[in-house]
């Protein structure tokens, strides 16, 4: 699921790259990045989402979140209208399971926002902190002879 997550997030990239005149390997060529590279920059947002999907999916599912066909094409007409674009070409460029996901996916975040209960942000993992407080440290060290 990951893998999959990632190569939706590297195609959307390369899309909006392509409406800018660019496209993914130029990009890369111009980072000096190897298409390995930039799959790996994207695992851990691709991770995440996947999390979330599959909470989200499991709520739907406990609480029998349904999708009627009324809910299905108010959707597809507000897709067209946020894209300016014709309903029938959006029913084909779409698939209905797609926005069934995405519909049933609302809901259960709804239920999370209504009934949830706050409580204190979590730390991120110390994994990611480090290097920040590595790249901070000479600038510390840098100042403290100036004074």
């Amino acid at each position: 699921m990951v893998e999959e997550q990632i190569d939706n997030m590297i195609n959307e990239y390369d899309q909006n790259l392509q409406m800018n005149g660019l496209n993914l390997q130029l990009y890369l060529q111009y980072l000096g990045q190897t298409v390995a590279d930039f799959r790996e920059q994207c695992r851990p947002t691709a991770e995440r989402r996947v999390k979330t999907e599959l909470l989200l999916d499991a709520i739907a599912t406990a609480e029998g979140i349904e999708v009627s066909q009324e809910d299905i094409d108010a959707e597809y007409e507000k897709v067209a209208d946020q894209y300016q674009a014709n309903l029938e070409t959006v029913k084909g460029a779409v698939p209905v399971d797609a926005i069934v996901s995405d519909i049933k996916s609302r809901r259960a975040a709804d239920i999370i926002f209504t009934t949830g209960v706050p409580t204190e942000p979590v730390e991120e993992e110390p994994e990611e902190e480090a290097p920040a407080a590595e790249e901070e440290a000479p600038a510390e060290e840098a100042e403290t002879p100036a004074e």
